[in-house]
C-alpha cells in the first residue's frame, strides 16, 4: 500500500475534525478561491497541494455549513488588495 493511500483516512480524518469544529464556532466561514489545477501543474508545488486536500476541505466545510444554515463564502486572491487595513480593523484576529 503506498504512503498516499495509507495516510488518506487519516488525512480524511484530520479535516473532518478540524471543519467540525471551526463550523460549530462560525456562522460563516470565508476560504480563498485557490486554483488548484494551475498550481498542480508547478512540479514542485503538485504533491504539496496535492496532499493537503483542499478541495476536500473545501467540500467538508459547504456541507456541514448548509446542514446548520451557515454560509461558505470564497473570496478571489486579490479581493485584500488595497482593503488589509480597514478589514483588519474590525476583525479581532
Amino acid at each position: 500500500m503506498s504512503g498516499q493511500k495509507r495516510n488518506s483516512p487519516s488525512r480524511q480524518d484530520l479535516l473532518h475534525k478540524l471543519s467540525k469544529k471551526l463550523v460549530d464556532e462560525s456562522q460563516v466561514i470565508i476560504v480563498e478561491n485557490l486554483n488548484v489545477k494551475a498550481i498542480v501543474r508547478n512540479r514542485e508545488l503538485s504533491k504539496s497541494i496535492s496532499d493537503m486536500g483542499w478541495g476536500m476541505f473545501v467540500n467538508f466545510f459547504d456541507y456541514k455549513l448548509k446542514q446548520k444554515d451557515g454560509q461558505l463564502v470564497g473570496i478571489n486572491l486579490f479581493f485584500f488588495r488595497g482593503k488589509t487595513n480597514s478589514i483588519l480593523s474590525w476583525i479581532k484576529l
